[in-house]
């Protein structure tokens, strides 16, 4: 790989999610106290929340797997992107639809976009560069 930063990316991307989605499937309670929610121990609501961890913490497994086989990246990163860019989405419906949520949770909204650029980033800097045949 000529781009080291690339693989930084990949390594920083990853990361994030593989934390995030250990701490949503495993322990809920604890990341929603932080923002300011109370989740009860309905195993309904529970098994919502979870759920999407799950996804997370799968989504983070198969970025960090291309770190060590490269054929995986693109759509590894093709995941990554839609993942951090639905989440930032999915904060501004609600915030059309239910109103401003606490600056914990617009910080992670900002956090979101800011991972699906680096995301988008990262893919358009993998692409082999196109030569112009005059």
């Amino acid at each position: 790989m000529k781009q080291p930063w690339v693989l930084i990316a990949i390594i920083a991307l990853s990361l994030i999610l593989l934390a995030f989605g250990i701490i949503i499937t495993f322990n809920p309670h604890t990341l929603y106290a932080g923002n300011h929610v109370t989740l009860s121990h309905d195993p309904n609501i529970l098994s919502e929340i979870r759920a999407p961890g799950g996804l997370i913490l799968l989504s983070g497994m198969f970025l960090a797997l291309s770190v060590f086989i490269p054929r995986l990246r693109t759509l590894a990163l093709t995941t990554a992107s839609l993942l951090y860019f639905g989440y930032g989405m999915g904060r501004v419906v609600s915030i059309i639809l239910d109103g401003p949520p606490s600056v914990v949770l617009i910080s992670a909204m900002a956090a979101e976009f800011i991972l699906a650029v680096i995301s988008i980033s990262v893919l358009i800097a993998r692409r082999p560069k196109r030569t112009h045949a005059l």
